[in-house]
């Protein structure tokens, strides 16, 4: 049976150290390591991983036998939420909270170096964090029942590389 001892494996490594930061911006939000809902606590960030995508130029052997791509991508999203029931309130503190959530992404040291020097090993093969960047951030706003609601999300671009251990 697989057991959740250890290390998780990317992009779930990197999920995880994402959370744990922005489970710093206040003790008030609540931070989940997944998509959010509707239903989820009115000021609070979700953090999950998206899509993972190859990059074609990057299969080192060419033949018949399957090989992983040295080069992988993976959208991570970091969701960010507000609920109110005055507009222009809970619009300024969405602005607030969506803009530290990607100021951290960006400019947070302990992030950056636990990120850069991110691994994990698998089946001979280790993968690390060649690079991030933020392509996107999507602003979201509605109105349900008397109830503003406020979603960002920052689509992270996570590049890793993987390496033989022979």
């Amino acid at each position: 049976m697989i057991t959740n001892d250890g290390d998780p494996f990317f992009p779930y490594n990197a999920v995880d150290l994402m959370a744990t930061r922005l489970d710093l911006i206040d003790p008030d939000v609540i931070v989940l390591q997944r998509k959010l809902y509707t239903t989820d606590p009115v000021q609070c960030i979700g953090v999950a991983a998206s899509t993972w995508s190859p990059d074609p130029a990057s299969y080192e052997m060419q033949g018949s036998a399957p090989a992983e791509p040295t080069i992988q991508r993976y959208d991570i999203l970091v969701q960010a939420l507000v609920k109110d029931t005055e507009e222009v309130r809970g619009i300024r503190v969405a602005s607030k909270l969506s803009k530290m959530v990607r100021g951290i992404i960006l400019t947070d040291i302990p992030l950056r170096d636990s990120l850069r020097t991110l691994t994990s090993s698998l089946y001979g093969v280790t993968e690390r964090t060649l690079r991030w960047s933020i392509p996107a951030q999507q602003y979201l706003s509605n109105e349900v029942s008397g109830q503003f609601i406020y979603l960002s999300t920052i689509r992270v671009l996570l590049e890793t590389e993987n390496t033989s251990g022979s």
